[in-house]
């Protein structure tokens, strides 16, 4: 990952929406953030690593893969409608008072 371009967000709020059968159990309310190219990976302090792509190819050991089917981009908030073969859900990420350059994203919601 050091040699692709990467940017790393600590402590941004997280929201879940709409769960469906993914992960009833995603409560947590703050995680780390990486965006690395078409890719965005959600830490969590005490679960595993949540990968979000358009490409269902490419899957990560230790992490749960989820297909971003649709972003939305709005002021500091940025929705991502995911699935997996289980189901769906929405999850929000609010890069409010973090003074960074939010990744362009889709605009297709």
């Amino acid at each position: 990952m050091k040699k692709r371009k990467h940017q790393l967000i600590k402590n941004i709020a997280i929201s879940f929406a709409n769960l469906t059968s993914i992960d009833p159990t995603l409560t947590y309310r703050t995680a780390d953030i990486i965006f690395l190219e078409d890719e965005i990976f959600i830490i969590p302090f005490i679960r595993p690593i949540l990968h979000l792509n358009s490409n269902p190819e490419i899957i990560l050991p230790g992490t749960q893969k989820l297909k971003i089917l649709s972003r939305l981009q709005s002021d500091n908030l940025i929705e991502m409608n995911v699935s997996d073969n289980a189901g769906s859900l929405t999850i929000i990420l609010d890069l409010k008072n973090k003074n960074i350059e939010i990744p362009s994203v889709n605009k297709h919601l």
